[in-house]
C-alpha cells in the first residue's frame, strides 16, 4: 500500500529539493565537447542486468532530474538509483515520469527504510 500521509509528504518536501532537468539539459549542452564527462557517465552510462538473462545488460534511463539530500542520495543508493555528487549537491536522475514522485516506487522504499 502507498503511504500518502502527512508524514511523507514532510519527508518528500524536505528531501527533494527541486526538478533540476533543465540545468541538466543546459550542462549537456554547454559541456559536451568537456574532456571531463564523469557526471554525465554516472546520470546516463548507468546499466543493469536484464531480468530475464542476466547475461545481458539494459542502460538505466532518467527521465526527470531533481536536487535532493545527502540523507535521501544514501536511501536511494541503496536501490542502486541513477546519482551524482559531481557537482557537489546530489542529483538524482528518476526513472519513471507522469506520476508524483510520492507514488514512485523507489521512494515508497526509500520511506520505509527511514521508517525502519
Amino acid at each position: 500500500m502507498i503511504d500518502q500521509s502527512i508524514e511523507v509528504q514532510n519527508f518528500l518536501s524536505k528531501h527533494v529539493y527541486v526538478n533540476c532537468g533543465h540545468l541538466v539539459d543546459h550542462l549537456c549542452e554547454t559541456l559536451a565537447h568537456s574532456n571531463n564527462q564523469e557526471w554525465h557517465f554516472h546520470l546516463f552510462d548507468c546499466f543493469e542486468e536484464d531480468e530475464e538473462d542476466s547475461s545481458e545488460l539494459n542502460l538505466i534511463q532518467p527521465y526527470e532530474f531533481y536536487i535532493i539530500s545527502d540523507y535521501f542520495a544514501s536511501l536511494l543508493k541503496q536501490q542502486g538509483c541513477v546519482l551524482t555528487d559531481y557537482f557537489g549537491f546530489w542529483i538524482w536522475g528518476r526513472t519513471t515520469t507522469g506520476q508524483s514522485i510520492l507514488l514512485d516506487h523507489v521512494f515508497q522504499v526509500a520511506w520505509q527504510q527511514h521508517n525502519s
